[in-house]
């Protein structure tokens, strides 16, 4: 059992979903990834940096491309909840497989990989 899954399996079960939906994404675009915790929450590293990283908050979900420049150059994320480091996604507004795959895409691209 990875540490995420440790993470997930404490999760609030109406959470746990959304948060196994994003791992997934990123899994499948990135092979020979690692999963890692950082800062306290989960987070899929790819040749050795952080890509993108999620977490259950109170009232939303929290995903982290560890890149301010990924949030503010992908302009479709205008329409959500966002801060500096990080997109919040409400239960009943979620990003689409193709968004949270442009955002990993996106990070990578900038860290260089």
């Amino acid at each position: 059992m990875s540490v995420i899954d440790e993470y997930l399996k404490q999760s609030d079960p109406s959470m746990r979903a959304e948060l196994e939906r994003i791992r997934t994404i990123a899994q499948g675009l990135l092979p020979g990834y690692e999963e890692t915790i950082t800062y306290g929450m989960p987070t899929i590293k790819y040749k050795g940096k952080s890509i993108i990283g999620f977490s259950a908050r109170k009232n939303h979900i929290g995903i982290y491309p560890f890149s301010s420049q990924v949030i503010s150059d992908i302009k479709e994320l205008e329409s959500y909840s966002t801060s500096k480091g990080a997109i919040q996604e409400k239960a009943n507004r979620l990003l689409p497989d193709s968004l949270i795959e442009r955002i990993i895409q996106e990070r990578v691209r900038q860290a260089g990989i």
